[in-house]
């Protein structure tokens, strides 16, 4: 019995998308609505994207710790701010010394336009079109995560919004297997893995 609590628990921590969570907007909002995070600018992964989303998030951020950033300037270049990185305190620092006059280092590793084409409403709709922006900040989190990443969430919402002198569209992801994929889509994904 030892042996095999030991093999499913390393299984899901060498593997978190073995104990992925099924996701629908209605459990996004009443998350959202508990931790005080706004409502606005929140999406899904499309189904047929999912594990391109992870596989980036993996090879750029070095695992699967969430919440993750990415980060656009206004011309949908992707901006690196750390390198293979999991610990989140760079994010807040680096988002706290944004502005227009500085040089960041940007990559052609992925786009703006790229993410957003694999990003769909809890309906499973294609995404309204993103207001233009100075600045794009996609934040990656799961639903099963721990109370303090939500206040991180909020933080960082908060820290982009209080920017007067330019735009900063913040845009939360969520990584979780959607009700809208159908339980057939969910069984196969999760058989694929």
């Amino acid at each position: 019995m030892k042996i095999f609590f030991r093999f499913i628990l390393l299984t899901l921590i060498s593997n978190p998308l073995n104990a992925q969570k099924i996701s629908s907007k209605k459990v996004v909002e009443n998350i959202f609505i508990k931790h005080n995070i706004g409502l606005q600018n929140n999406y899904a992964v499309n189904a047929d994207d999912f594990f391109s989303i992870y596989d980036f998030l993996y090879k750029y951020k070095g695992g699967y710790e969430m919440p993750q950033i990415i980060v656009f300037d206004s011309i949908g270049q992707f901006i690196k701010h750390k390198e293979h990185d999991v610990c989140h305190a760079g994010d807040e620092f680096f988002l706290s010394k944004l502005t227009l006059d500085s040089a960041y280092s940007v990559s052609n590793i992925t786009t703006l336009d790229s993410v957003l084409k694999k990003l769909r409403t809890f309906n499973g709709d294609k995404i309204p079109e993103i207001s233009t922006s100075n600045f794009y900040v996609f934040c990656f989190w799961k639903v099963n995560s721990a109370p303090i990443f939500y206040k991180r969430i909020r933080k960082l919402e908060k820290l982009v919004s209080d920017y007067k002198n330019f735009k900063v569209t913040f845009i939360k992801i969520n990584l979780d297997y959607q009700e809208n994929w159908g339980a057939g889509k969910i069984k196969e994904m999760k058989a694929s893995f």
